[in-house]
């Protein structure tokens, strides 16, 4: 039995692609899956004992999903929870879009730096870098957040950080619109963009800075009457 009211909560749910660098390692690339980018769904965390029968054969499972019957939905999927009608962290709009003077500031990018419209930055050395304060981009740490981003006439590379440096949250080669970087929050926050190499240069625009949650799933099991509700156990990922 599956109520309405029951439907709270709305999830993105992808698939995995890996792609081959040629050597040996592979990339991975989760995307939504098509029709399944706002699912409503139920949320409910396991029973003590339902979790200590999970530990029992090496599960670590943590929660019980359930919606509406969706055909094609897999253990190879996972879905994200924290997207969708969720309120942006970054509190300034001009910090994110540029739109007015913002908080972001340039500590030593020689090449140039212009925040007309969007942040266009240019170093003339490796590990030249701007920031943005800890208060204008806030987390926490233990918790999983997903960055998105807009990037045009990118030249070379580079790393996001925090504003003090000590965790690199991704790394940015290629241009992209909402292009994302999911982390695991080891410090309280801001951003630091810095240039991998001494021409690295790029126009960033749209930031977006969500709390999210990964549940990896396990084989959907029917609710019930056939194709018409789904029911998946499965584990919170707070550590990719």
């Amino acid at each position: 039995m599956i109520r309405a009211g029951d439907l709270r909560h709305r999830m993105a749910i992808q698939e995995e692609t890996l792609t081959s660098d040629g050597m040996g390692s592979f990339t991975s690339v989760w995307t939504d899956v098509s029709g399944m980018d706002n699912v409503p769904f139920a949320l409910w965390p396991l029973k003590v004992e339902e979790k200590t029968a999970f530990n029992a054969v090496g599960a670590t499972m943590t929660h019980r999903i359930r919606m509406r019957y969706r055909d094609g939905v897999t253990a190879k999927m996972r879905g994200i929870f924290g997207t969708i009608g969720v309120s942006d962290l970054m509190p300034n709009i001009a910090d994110r879009d540029f739109s007015a003077a913002s908080a972001w500031a340039n500590v030593d990018l020689g090449g140039g730096y212009n925040e007309t419209d969007d942040l266009t930055i240019t170093a003339n050395a490796a590990n030249q870098y701007c920031t943005l304060l800890v208060a204008s981009a806030p987390i926490t740490i233990g918790k999983r957040y997903r960055l998105s981003y807009d990037l045009a006439n990118i030249v070379s590379t580079w790393k996001v950080r925090d504003f003090g440096g000590t965790q690199t949250l991704g790394t940015i080669s290629a241009n992209a619109t909402q292009a994302t970087i999911e982390f695991t929050a080891a410090t309280a926050g801001g951003l630091r963009l810095v240039a991998v190499a001494a021409n690295s240069s790029g126009d960033f625009d749209n930031f977006k800075l969500q709390e999210i949650r990964i549940f990896k799933f396990m084989p959907p099991t029917n609710m019930g009457e056939k194709d018409v509700a789904l029911e998946i156990i499965v584990e919170e990922i707070t550590d990719q």
